[in-house]
């Protein structure tokens, strides 16, 4: 856990005490839950890779009602999950006597939160992770979640693959913009992340971009949130061809039903490449700084290109190779080689 700082590390072991202190080594798959608190107060890519623990908690305790604690722009993403039967962005609405809490994302709040209600159980992502490092593993995100909850979940429910439900009308939003722009064959690109060392250079996008549309006869459609939408329209506009955005004009949930028509998916690391690896569209993963394996997008049609340095992983912010980050090693050749892989 090298790229964890002091702070982090610290949170981990106080909440692996924490829950030592609360189950009293008692075994929680012995002990019975009516009210269930799932705490993943977290970013997009994060959410994605829980969706299958919330899918075993469901199928274990059917009758038990379910409540998520989540950040206000990850509800799309499970506004439509019948896992739930509440879902809160508030810490102060958490104010049930909950029986269990499944803590996904440790937190000074969460630490908090857990003192204070004093469940019958919880599970913790700090007794996970300080395990695995201690054992010198650090499995993908969706492995660790799974991990979290394995001790309550029996053989007959356990699963590793997250599930993204969407409803209807998200759908029928994503197939009236592949209407309204007449799209047929198409491939989605995302060109931004959080982080500058997280991104691919626009004109090796625009490269590709020429590729597929000439040699593939894809059609491109730029995805994004509203603060991207300049971004994409400059792309667009550096174009020899007619592109598409749908940045802003799309919930998470509409795109992700953007991706079931889609042939291929194209990104950054970031929320929506790890939403087209759910989804199960193609898609190619362009790596910089991040850690290894953990962020990988998940899933048989699921590639990546990471070059990984010596230096990995990083801050993410201060880069020892200013001149050629490890982002910019990736060439237009070897995201070819990818796309030949998926057989695009």
């Amino acid at each position: 856990m090298k790229w964890i700082n002091f702070t982090e590390k610290s949170k981990l072991v106080l909440s692996m005490a924490t829950s030592r202190l609360i189950n009293s080594f008692r075994n929680p798959s012995l002990l019975t839950y009516s009210n269930i608190l799932c705490i993943k107060d977290d970013e997009i890519g994060d959410m994605c890779y829980s969706l299958h623990v919330f899918e075993m908690l469901r199928k274990q305790y059917p009758e038990a009602k379910i409540t998520l604690l989540c950040k206000s722009y990850c509800l799309p993403l499970v506004s439509a999950d019948p896992a739930f039967n509440s879902i809160i962005t508030k810490w102060d609405d958490a104010n049930e006597r909950y029986d269990l809490i499944v803590d996904l994302k440790v937190s000074w709040k969460s630490l908090r939160k857990a003192l204070t209600i004093w469940p019958k159980a919880r599970l913790d992502r700090g007794t996970v992770r300080f395990t695995d490092a201690f054992q010198h593993q650090y499995p993908h995100e969706a492995e660790t979640n799974f991990k979290v909850v394995a001790p309550v979940i029996s053989a007959l429910n356990q699963s590793k693959i997250p599930v993204m439900t969407i409803r209807l009308e998200e759908q029928l939003q994503a197939e009236q913009f592949i209407s309204k722009n007449n799209l047929h064959q198409f491939a989605l690109f995302h060109i931004s992340a959080r982080r500058e060392l997280r991104k691919w250079p626009l004109e090796n996008y625009l490269y590709i971009a020429e590729y597929l549309h000439k040699e593939k006869n894809l059609d491109i459609v730029f995805v994004g949130g509203p603060d991207e939408t300049a971004d994409v329209n400059n792309a667009i506009s550096k174009l020899t061809f007619k592109a598409f955005s749908s940045a802003g004009q799309l919930s998470l949930a509409a795109l992700a039903g953007l991706m079931k028509s889609a042939a291929l998916f194209i990104g950054n690391e970031s929320g929506p490449l790890h939403i087209a690896a759910i989804m199960k569209l193609p898609c190619i993963g362009l790596y910089g700084p991040g850690p290894q394996i953990v962020f990988y997008p998940i899933g048989e049609k699921s590639k990546f290109i990471h070059h990984v340095l010596p230096c990995n992983p990083c801050d993410q912010i201060h880069c020892i190779h200013p001149e050629l980050p490890c982002i910019k090693r990736i060439t237009v050749e070897e995201v070819k080689s990818k796309i030949a892989e998926l057989y695009i």
